[in-house]
């Protein structure tokens, strides 16, 4: 219980510091938390609607927990972000109770930890995202799996709750919810050839369990928008899988430096991890219980990478439910190494310290020689702001190197702890409220409220700011082409468009009917009228890409 203090107190201000410090950013967190708001504003909590249209990407199950936030809290982004920063710190400990049972306290939790301070996992735990709610009930149910596979005393009261599991899964995320926790039990009890451990799951009553938890609101958003069936089932699952559907399309190899990415800083152990598990470790240096542990991880894994692989449609947020099954190994992985007393794995432990080093030696001198052309135009950046990161990646690499030098796995294990927390904190404290104009709509809102009619829509170029929806309460347009541009400006009275500046250029021709009249951010305010807003006197980009010229044209009052 102790460790379990320990892990929580180490948790909680990595997933709840600062949550209601800044505004959301487009895209999803405008895109959720709208759809979410909409819910409690309407009374409607059957069909989500975004932007007035039913929406179909995804289950309502986490817009629920948003909605029911928004009923506590107000809508305001501590609401928005709460559910997902509890489910988050709820996943790292229902992880810490399988890694106690599956591999012994220590190894329990250094996992729980090494989950805790994985750069993706503490993102989407700050961030308005469906994910997170998927990831939460697979581990759970492969928790509760465990649980009822190696105790016949709770064996039935943990098959009940493994089904409920798996129906909330379902709810989260869709048929994901029992494909992700069914493939890998059935390859686990395959390799255990104990497949006659089916019958003692109660499939027949699991799935009516399932079918009572999931189905109602299926049933009843079909009923209520026919398109959703179609939409959800076989557009955005077997459409994604098979074809990508438009979108997100990538090649079979990618969640391999997905995973480097994404499962930073632990990635650089995951082979030498992945190995030590393959292996089984010996008993003499482990405080594994059970010979199956092992089987268990691998066939969790495993599945889950080669499913996600097979899909067309990839990104690498689907893997999140995968993430505490590679933090067990890396937990199993150095809990050993403590106890053995000795440098296990050194080389493999070196090289991929060095190859963490190389990478972040040839990311800060790429982005030194070839800084990025529109860091500071897109996201207001200075890259003089990121140097304390290259400070801190040097520190850390210097660490590193001496633990794995002299076989003290805790100080590495310690260094890559701080690195993730470190990293975390100079981004909520310094980067992110530089980035806040360029990703939200909220300040700028703010200051156009006053110039809007009640009732008048927002219109954007090409694409609507998904923040826009939930700050403005409004209904948003995109007009695509610079035909409709035009016809919009012809207006009367006068009207606004909101447009990003990297797109001023594709509207040159709409020269002396559209004036831009202010910039925030990567955002520029055009009107039918000349005229700058609110005493503004910073440069803003014109027509051709580049800060538009002083002259009368932009002098005369609104």
């Amino acid at each position: 219980m102790i460790r379990a203090l320990l892990l929580f107190a180490l948790c909680a201000p990595l997933f709840l510091y600062g949550l209601g410090g800044r505004p959301l950013w487009d895209i999803d967190e405008g895109m959720h938390s709208a759809t979410s708001k909409v819910i409690v504003t309407s009374g409607d909590w059957i069909v989500p609607t975004h932007n007035g249209e039913p929406f179909r990407d995804k289950p309502i199950l986490h817009n629920w927990f948003v909605a029911l936030a928004f009923l506590g809290l107000g809508f305001t982004e501590l609401a928005a972000r709460l559910p997902a920063a509890l489910l988050g710190l709820l996943t790292v400990v229902v992880t810490w109770f399988l890694g106690r049972s599956l591999l012994g306290a220590r190894a329990a939790l250094l996992s729980g930890a090494a989950l805790a301070t994985t750069m993706l996992w503490m993102v989407m735990s700050r961030t308005v995202t469906h994910d997170i709610s998927l990831a939460f009930f697979v581990t759970a149910s492969m928790a509760l799996f465990w649980a009822a596979y190696r105790s016949t005393e709770r064996r039935g009261r943990c098959m009940l709750l493994f089904h409920a599991a798996v129906g909330f899964a379902v709810l989260a995320k869709g048929p994901l919810g029992i494909v992700l926790p069914g493939l890998a039990i059935g390859a686990f009890l395959l390799s255990q050839r104990r497949p006659g451990f089916v019958k003692e799951m109660r499939l027949g009553l699991g799935a009516l369990i399932v079918v009572a938890i999931a189905a109602p609101w299926y049933v009843a958003v079909s009923l209520a928008d026919p398109g959703y069936a179609s939409g959800f089932f076989l557009r955005k699952n077997i459409g994604g899988f098979l074809s990508g559907g438009g979108s997100h399309v990538q090649p079979f190899y990618y969640y391999g430096p997905g995973l480097l990415g994404g499962f930073l800083p632990w990635s650089f152990v995951l082979p030498v991890a992945a190995y030590h598990v393959a292996r089984g470790a010996k008993r003499a240096a482990s405080e594994v219980r059970e010979p199956a542990a092992a089987a268990f991880l691998l066939s969790w894994v495993g599945t889950g990478l080669v499913f996600f692989s097979a899909a067309a449609a990839k990104l690498i947020t689907y893997i999140l439910p995968l993430f505490p099954g590679l933090a067990l190994m890396v937990g199993w992985l150095f809990a050993d190494l403590f106890a053995a007393g000795r440098a296990r794995y050194r080389a493999g432990l070196a090289l991929g310290h060095a190859f963490a080093v190389a990478v972040a030696l040839a990311a800060a001198c790429a982005v030194w020689i070839w800084p990025p052309p529109d860091l500071e135009a897109k996201y207001g950046l200075e890259l003089s702001l990121l140097a304390p990161l290259a400070i801190f990646l040097l520190a850390f690499a210097a660490l590193g190197a001496f633990a794995v030098a002299r076989a003290r796995p805790r100080t590495l294990f310690a260094s890559y702890a701080a690195l993730a927390v470190g990293v975390l904190g100079y981004f909520t404290l310094v980067v992110a409220p530089v980035v806040d104009d360029y990703r939200s709509m909220k300040g700028l809102l703010a200051k156009m409220e006053p110039l809007l009619a009640p009732g008048e829509g927002l219109a954007f170029f090409e694409r609507i700011k998904e923040s826009a929806l939930f700050y403005s309460d409004r209904r948003c347009r995109a007009l695509i082409q610079p035909e409709e541009v035009e016809q919009h400006l012809a207006a009367g009275e006068r009207v606004f468009l909101f447009n990003d500046q990297k797109n001023m250029h594709e509207l040159a021709a709409l020269e002396g009917k559209a004036f831009p009249v202010y910039q925030e951010g990567e955002v520029v305010v055009l009107s039918n009228r000349p005229g700058r807003l609110f005493g503004y006197e910073g440069p803003i980009v014109g027509f051709e890409g580049v800060p538009w010229e002083t002259g009368a044209r932009r002098e005369e009052s609104p």
